[in-house]
């Protein structure tokens, strides 16, 4: 029963998290997966994304257009 135990999303040692990570990222075949509640859009997802890659300095292209327009 311990891998249905709840889960915070803070801290170290949620084995509800990590176990909830692990079923997503099988799920969606993925090496790995971030699941928390903090996440709360797309918008905010991308932006924690982009967060964790670029540095200061670095530059990011894009091409532009209509939000969404896809």
């Amino acid at each position: 029963t311990h891998h249905f135990t709840s889960s915070t999303g803070y801290g170290y040692g949620d084995l509800g998290r990590k176990t909830l990570e692990r079923v997503f990222a099988r799920a969606f075949g993925g090496e790995a997966a971030l699941v928390r509640q903090q996440i709360v859009s797309g918008t905010h997802a991308i932006n924690l994304c982009l967060s964790g890659l670029l540095r200061p300095g670095d530059q990011l292209i894009f091409a532009t257009g209509l939000p969404y327009d896809t």
